[in-house]
């Protein structure tokens, strides 16, 4: 019997181990097919997030291209799919799961180098631009609620293409003003407006459908978290009243 991948995050790792592994490649396509810049995952913890997360890198990115990680693998039978997609993608792989550090500026001194490290690969983004300054206003900016942790990537970005602007032209530069909670609220009400008929058919079971395309419009604009605790509301509010 194949050893069980605990703890193990890395699909490189898990493969190249010959771990135990419940094949959910056929999720990249549907994945690729989503409405939306952004896509959040909404799974409680220990739910496998982060080794699709680390699938989709070693799928789509350009920097690794080692076909042999999926020979056994459902997505790989489909070959129009595969040829067309698979080390196509400059890809940015960034998790903070392992980043723990006792004082706030150990965290951006060793945040700074986790970033460095994986923009680097891509020489188009200048990264030696990036000053720890831009990392203290983008964490202080999540902490005052003025972006969402899913624009993080983007306001990081934008410091390497205009380091001598200021956090606040960075985010209307990127359209990542932040959403106050009534804005956020409209918005969703509008979402679910839109797909009645969806939520007519499923019901509760709409929630994922629904938060998908909440967070496109949401992009980094709002907290994963409040959004899902408006749309459960929400939806519970237009299935009661159907």
């Amino acid at each position: 019997m194949q050893p069980l991948p605990i703890g193990m995050s890395n699909f490189k790792v898990l493969q190249d181990e010959n771990k135990y592994y419940v094949d959910k490649t056929t999720n990249i396509k549907e994945f690729l097919n989503l409405d939306g810049k952004t896509t959040i995952l909404a799974r409680p913890r220990r739910f496998g997030k982060t080794l699709f997360q680390s699938t989709l890198y070693y799928f789509f990115s350009n920097k690794e291209q080692d076909e042999s990680l999926f020979k056994d693998t459902a997505i790989y039978q489909d070959k129009e799919f595969f040829n067309t997609h698979f080390g196509k993608y400059p890809v940015i792989f960034l998790t903070l799961k392992d980043l723990r550090e006792p004082t706030f500026d150990r965290f951006i001194e060793n945040l700074s180098y986790l970033i460095r490290g994986a923009f680097s690969v891509y020489k188009h983004i200048d990264i030696d631009k990036l000053e720890d300054r831009h990392l203290e206003d983008t964490f202080k900016a999540l902490s005052e609620g003025k972006i969402a942790k899913e624009g993080i990537v983007e306001v990081l970005k934008g410091f390497c293409e205009y380091p001598d602007k200021s956090i606040d032209e960075i985010l209307e530069i990127k359209g990542l003003k932040g959403l106050s909670k009534e804005e956020v609220e409209k918005i969703i009400v509008e979402t679910i407006k839109e797909h009645l008929d969806v939520v007519k058919e499923k019901g509760e079971k709409a929630y994922g459908f629904l938060m998908g395309r909440c967070m496109a419009k949401l992009r980094g604009k709002a907290d994963g978290k409040l959004v899902n605790d408006i749309l459960r509301k929400k939806l519970k509010e237009f299935m009661q009243n159907l």
